[in-house]
């Protein structure tokens, strides 16, 4: 991942990692880092996949329950 040049919103990036957490994993500082310069649309690009992405390496027949549905933070003019 390349970093960009934008500012994405900190609350973008804790809700992911809150999300990711559900299915075992978590961002590292360096991720972090590079995902902060990224737009709104570059990040979503980046998280839809990289969910699917784990939901398949902890197994198919994981329930994915995201803290933060995608539809209440668009809702809100947020990330989602």
């Amino acid at each position: 991942m390349h970093p960009g040049h934008n500012r994405l919103l900190l609350t973008c990036i804790a809700t992911a990692m809150k999300n990711v957490e559900y299915l075992g994993f978590t961002f590292s500082k360096r991720l972090i880092d590079v995902l902060q310069t990224l737009s709104v649309d570059e990040f979503l690009g980046m998280y839809h996949p990289l969910v699917d992405d784990l939901k398949s390496l902890v197994g198919a027949n994981v329930v994915f329950r995201p803290m933060y549905p995608a539809s209440s933070g668009a809702q809100r003019g947020g990330c989602g």
